[in-house]
């Protein structure tokens, strides 16, 4: 499970439509579709029941989102790309492309932010740059991205007035220095330098 497996299952919650989730994902309908059955795969349960017609949510996907809204699946997403094999694989290959370029590098993600963020984050600390001016510049995607951040908003109160499911929009659709600042504090928990992913 990541977070745009979440993204992605709150906004089908929201829609009730693949389109429109896509569409506000900014992804294909049918990646969307491969996100979901994938994470139904992982988790064992069928978050929706789906018919040519109709998408309704099972009581297993309402949990689901509701622990997405309550931030319980999200309080870990950085850590968890921090920790997972797989992730910490493509760290060290990011940094081995790093290390080994003779010209400028190019990075990003889908969204830009969080598995790129923590890149920009670990490569600021590997060259020495404190903790807060590191989660100062990973917020900056909340300036930069404020016009798409209020965008989602916008588009959600076309189905909800509510505060709450408006903020965890806006927590989507942006990037979590509260979330990232944990990387940090497991770093330290689990005495795990940032220069093992140059090793």
């Amino acid at each position: 499970m990541d977070i745009y497996q979440m993204k992605y299952v709150v906004a089908l919650a929201k829609h009730r439509n693949f389109t429109l989730a896509a569409e506000s994902c900014f992804i294909s309908q049918s990646s969307l579709s491969q996100h979901i059955s994938k994470l139904e795969k992982e988790l064992g349960v069928k978050l929706f029941d789906r018919t040519t017609r109709t998408i309704r949510i099972t009581e297993a996907g309402r949990a689901y989102v509701e622990m997405a809204r309550a931030g319980a699946l999200t309080e870990d997403m950085y850590t968890c790309f921090f920790t997972s094999e797989s992730s910490m694989a493509a760290y060290r290959r990011f940094f081995e492309v790093l290390l080994d370029s003779t010209g400028p590098v190019l990075w990003h993600c889908t969204g830009g932010k969080d598995r790129a963020g923590l890149a920009t984050v670990m490569l600021l600390s590997l060259l020495g740059v404190p903790e807060q001016t590191a989660l100062e510049d990973f917020s900056l995607a909340n300036e930069v991205n404020r016009t798409e951040i209020l965008y989602k908003v916008s588009q959600a109160k076309r189905y909800t007035e509510d505060p709450e499911e408006l903020g965890t929009v806006a927590d989507l659709a942006g990037v979590s220095p509260a979330c990232m600042a944990r990387v940090f504090d497991l770093a330290w928990a689990e005495n795990i330098p940032m220069c093992t992913f140059i090793r």
